[in-house]
């Protein structure tokens, strides 16, 4: 699946850069030469592109960009015993090691 931040770049490309660049694509970094590439032919889905807009404004950043994120519990708060956790986030690709290093501070810090 796709996350929210490609739904939404893929769509704002596809749709509205055409008419910015205008006939100057070689004047464009290779990157953006190769997204401009992929978007041929696209067609947008407006349903999922305000969905994953309203995913982004809920501050879902990992999730939304499509990055592995993991929770993990580190200490509980005295007083209210509640658990008190860290976010990691990781590159695309990387969950094997994300979930590794979620392990090694859980029980360093014992979560």
């Amino acid at each position: 699946m796709r996350g929210a931040f490609d739904v939404i770049l893929g769509t704002e490309l596809a749709t509205t850069m055409p008419a910015v660049v205008r006939g100057r694509r070689s004047e464009l970094s290779p990157y953006l030469q190769a997204m401009f590439a992929e978007q041929s032919g696209f067609e947008p889905d407006w349903g999922r592109y305000f969905d994953a807009s309203a995913r982004l404004a809920r501050c879902e950043y990992a999730s939304a960009l499509g990055l592995p994120a993991a929770c993990v519990p580190v200490l509980r708060a005295e007083g209210s015993g509640l658990p008190v956790g860290v976010q990691l986030i990781g590159a695309r690709g990387s969950e094997r090691s994300l979930r590794a290093l979620a392990s090694e501070l859980e029980s360093a810090l014992g979560g």
